[in-house]
């Protein structure tokens, strides 16, 4: 993970896994040379966020080290970019860690948060990456404490008479990984003590087995995958993807989904399955997924990217949709007529109304097609148009039922089927 002359940033929130992970690093330093600088980020969330920031501060001090403490408004950017506070978080967090400029970033995940993260990954539909949890080593990013348990660091913190501060959200049940730490986790050692430790371990093998795939996966797409000069775009014929192992195609489509998708959380195995299905299956059709990216079939291609115009009028179409808006038999298929409207984000958690004609003039969709392009369309408002884009007022978020939403045109009427999570 690291080698003498290192420079490395550690991410310190003040909480007992961070501070450990730096009194570690500090105690390293002293055998092999490394140059630590201290990133603090202040999140604005919790009431307790200025002492935690002073704290850090102090301790920083203490051990004659640097430190950058780095204020951002969380709720404010996390409403602004349509995230989870959550995912906002990470975010900063990340980008102040890239700041720094060193070689190595240091994070202080442990062995009961790979635990959660196997079992939130599991719950929500996963593939063996997402099953094999957190890796020690990603890029530059490198988690020293993954093999060492919460308690482990506690004992360790308590033992040397170190402080470290408490974060009163752990403690409620408001977050989904907190459902998991206090809930389900304890339960899983009443059934079975020491299972947080094997989970670590079939998490190891799990990442051997997802490494040598995904080298395969990626020696396979060198040779079977073209993409435009921007990396925007990717064809693949379906023939050469359908002959490889099913665990390889599904790595290939994985990698280019994820290439695509800002937020890798919004791709699950549902969406790799629907892709594959565009190989498996002859026919002309097109699936919307997550953050614009659309994959389509045309006789043997298949195109993987983010919105284009169309060119002609697709025989299916597949959408992903939040479901707890949704009266099913109040939502149609039908054609645009005037006056008809979408919702847009307008960046600051509310929504905007865009004429349907006025979107397809700007996504310059031809005018020979704007008439029969098909519209989902539930008390006369417009919440996709198929192929082109979904309203963001029905766009799934990770909470909630998310559904699928199939239309097919049979003879010149399109007729919906929706399958719910």
């Amino acid at each position: 993970m690291l080698k003498s002359g290192d420079s490395v940033a550690v991410g310190v929130s003040g909480g007992a896994d961070s501070v450990c992970l730096l009194f570690l690093l500090n105690e390293i330093k002293k055998e092999i040379s490394l140059d630590l600088k201290v990133i603090h980020v202040h999140h604005g969330i919790r009431e307790t966020a200025d002492r935690d920031a002073e704290y850090v501060e102090k301790l920083a001090g203490n051990l004659g080290l640097d430190i950058t403490i780095v204020r951002e408004d969380v709720p404010a950017l996390a409403k602004h970019r349509g995230l989870t506070e959550e995912e906002a978080g990470r975010k900063v967090r990340y980008e102040a860690f890239e700041k720094a400029g060193t070689d190595r970033i240091a994070v202080a995940h442990n062995m009961s948060d790979n635990a959660e993260t196997m079992l939130f990954n599991l719950v929500r539909g996963t593939g063996i990456k997402g099953i094999s949890g957190i890796a020690p080593v990603r890029g530059k990013v490198i988690r020293p404490l993954l093999e060492v348990s919460r308690d482990e660091i506690e004992e360790y913190l308590k033992d040397n008479g170190i402080a470290w501060m408490e974060d009163e959200t752990n403690s409620v049940d408001e977050y989904t990984r907190n459902i998991i730490r206090h809930r389900i986790i304890p339960e899983a050692l009443a059934i079975s003590p020491g299972s947080i430790e094997r989970m670590s371990d079939t998490a190891k093998r799990l990442r051997r087995i997802d490494d040598f795939v995904t080298a395969y996966a990626k020696e396979v797409s060198s040779r079977i995958i073209k993409t435009n000069e921007a990396g925007s775009l990717y064809i693949i014929k379906a023939d050469d993807l359908t002959k490889e192992h099913i665990a390889v195609r599904e790595a290939i489509l994985y990698d280019i989904l994820f290439t695509l998708s800002p937020h890798a959380r919004d791709i699950t195995s549902k969406h790799i399955d629907i892709v594959m299905q565009l190989a498996e299956r002859d026919g002309n059709r097109k699936v919307s997924l997550p953050f614009g990216i659309t994959a389509a079939r045309s006789y043997d291609d298949i195109t993987i990217g983010t919105c284009d115009a169309p060119d002609s009028i697709e025989n299916e179409y597949t959408v992903f949709i939040k479901c707890d808006k949704i009266v099913e038999n109040a939502l149609r298929i039908r054609t645009r007529k005037e006056g008809d409207s979408i919702r847009l984000s307008d960046g600051n958690g509310g929504f905007f109304s865009k004429s349907v004609k006025a979107y397809m003039i700007d996504s310059k969709i031809p005018a020979s097609l704007r008439d029969d392009i098909p519209l989902a369309v539930m008390d006369d408002e417009v919440i996709w148009i198929a192929g082109e884009r979904l309203s963001d007022a029905y766009k799934p978020d990770g909470t909630g039922c998310e559904a699928r939403l199939h239309i097919v045109n049979t003879g010149g009427n399109w007729e919906m089927e929706m399958d719910y999570d």
